[in-house]
């Protein structure tokens, strides 16, 4: 198969005139992003850019991001965004700590910096504006292992971590979707920021379908981002489950007559509570609606079809004859997919995975080409694999294990609750007591709450502590951020 450029390349000769990536109101064709990044290539070279050195850069919201992206890997970089937000002082910590850095790419100037420096005006005005009379045929393909890009994890349970993607990370993932409808037809609006991995890739599986991404930071600006999905005909999305409950919450109308016209729905980035997924299927009758599930280190894992399988809590995909997942025990030892037995899963991947960058953080385990992740699950009784906690994430109590999702999946369960969070608080007795924190959509009695987890839980894994609260802390993804609640 061919690698990622040439298929790029390919898609840019189809499409030559075809808009590829809309961002904050510029949009760039197909053609104009490949010879951007040709133009952009050669001078990054002429500057002195040397195999494997480092473009770093601010992800600041315009689609010439794409185009100093493959013109990092067409000069034989390594590619690195950063979330633009972040402050100067925090920026070249980053910088140093990365090291081999030969450029970044921002709209502010860190004056004690020692590497060049270039803001987005400079860098686009180093390409030509015309592409009159250009060929193709420009690019190469490259050794499929070769670092090429550094992408940093939201750090939901601890330190964020700098996870090395090779080559063909892009390309496996981009194409490992065979549950998901990504075509040449797709016009698609991606609500994740640009350095985060969701939008990361599925901007890349659009492109590499020839379809069309419109990719959105953030929501604070409800009336753009409407206008931009009627006057492109956006058909898809690519949303976290609190970016679906704000534009149901703010903008009700708006959001169901975009919903209308929908053909899918792909969610990431957190789990989805059931009433969530069934007021979603109201919303959307006729799309199809996918839960992903992910990580940064091995990119998707699976996809569930709750509009065709029924709502659920934490299905991930259904178990094909020859899965590409099996669960393994404490010690690493395969126990291959028995159904309700808990285990860590297990994905394989054709890409080699190289680990952490520079990091203290253990790299994950690697068993008979199975990447094993802090992820843990089980397959049910209907086949699917479900997933279950990651480590990190259980709180130890008494000597007990509890999972958190355990407790707030039955939770999410009592009529009045609209969001919760389970985690431990430091006990000189117990060591952690089980905590949890609940957001409410209408007057809850706190009796009548505990009586109906301690029906649904075992006593031991039911809270001793409840709060009523007005939000759960999260990170920008809209994760819950456990390491806040890490008392």
């Amino acid at each position: 198969m061919e690698g990622l450029l040439k298929i790029f390349e390919k898609q840019a000769s189809i499409n030559k005139d075809k808009i590829a990536i809309v961002c904050g109101g510029k949009k760039l064709s197909y053609e104009e992003i490949y010879f951007k990044a040709y133009d952009l290539s050669i001078f990054f070279k002429n500057e002195g850019l040397k195999f494997g050195d480092k473009v770093i850069i601010k992800s600041e919201e315009t689609p010439y991001y794409w185009a100093i992206y493959f013109a990092t890997l067409l000069a034989d970089g390594v590619f690195i965004s950063l979330d633009k937000n972040i402050p100067d002082n925090s920026f070249l910590s980053n910088i140093n700590e990365l090291g081999g850095c030969f450029v970044y790419i921002s709209n502010s100037h860190i004056s004690n910096s020692d590497y060049k420096h270039f803001s987005y005006e400079e860098i686009i005005s180093k390409t030509k504006t015309s592409v009159m009379d250009r060929k193709y045929d420009l690019y190469h393909d490259i050794e499929p292992d070769r670092l090429t890009q550094i992408i940093y994890t939201t750090g939901t349970t601890g330190k964020s971590k700098g996870v090395k993607w090779p080559y063909n990370y892009q390309l496996e993932s981009s194409f490992d979707h065979k549950e998901l409808p990504y075509n040449q037809n797709t016009i698609i609006a991606i609500v994740a920021p640009m350095d985060h991995t969701l939008a990361n890739g599925r901007t890349m599986t659009t492109i590499l379908n020839g379809g069309t991404v419109l990719q959105f930071n953030d929501l604070l600006n409800l009336e753009f981002f409407y206008n931009q999905l009627d006057k492109y005909g956006v058909n898809s999305f690519v949303l976290t489950p609190s970016a679906i409950k704000y534009l149901s919450l703010i903008s009700y109308e708006h959001f169901k007559r975009a919903c209308r016209n929908s053909i899918f729905f792909e969610i990431g980035g957190e789990k989805m509570p059931k009433n969530s997924q069934e007021s979603l299927l109201q919303l959307a009758p006729n799309a199809q609606l996918f839960i992903g599930y992910a990580a940064t280190e091995c990119g998707p894992i699976g996809f569930y079809e709750f509009s065709k399988f029924g709502t659920t809590d934490n299905r991930v995909r259904k178990v094909d004859d020859k899965p590409e997942f099996i669960l393994f025990n404490e010690n690493y030892e395969s126990i291959g997919t028995p159904k309700n037995i808990n285990g860590y899963i297990g994905i394989k991947k054709n890409f080699k995975y190289l680990g952490y960058y520079n990091s203290l953080i253990t790299n994950l385990q690697i068993k008979d080409g199975y990447i094993i992740l802090s992820d843990y699950g089980h397959i049910d009784e209907d086949g699917f694999l479900c997933l279950d906690g990651r480590d990190g994430e259980t709180i130890i109590s008494g000597g007990y294990k509890i999972n958190p999702i355990e407790v707030e999946n039955v939770c999410l369960k009592y009529n009045g609750v609209d969001e919760c969070v389970c985690y431990g608080t430091s006990n000189e007795i117990f060591g952690k007591i089980v905590t949890l924190d609940v957001v409410c959509n209408s007057s809850i009695d706190k009796n009548e709450l505990n009586d109906f987890l301690l029906k649904n839980l075992e006593i031991n894994k039911v809270p001793k502590i409840i709060n009523f609260v007005d939000k759960i802390e999260k990170n920008k993804m809209g994760k819950i951020d456990r390491k806040f609640y890490r008392r």
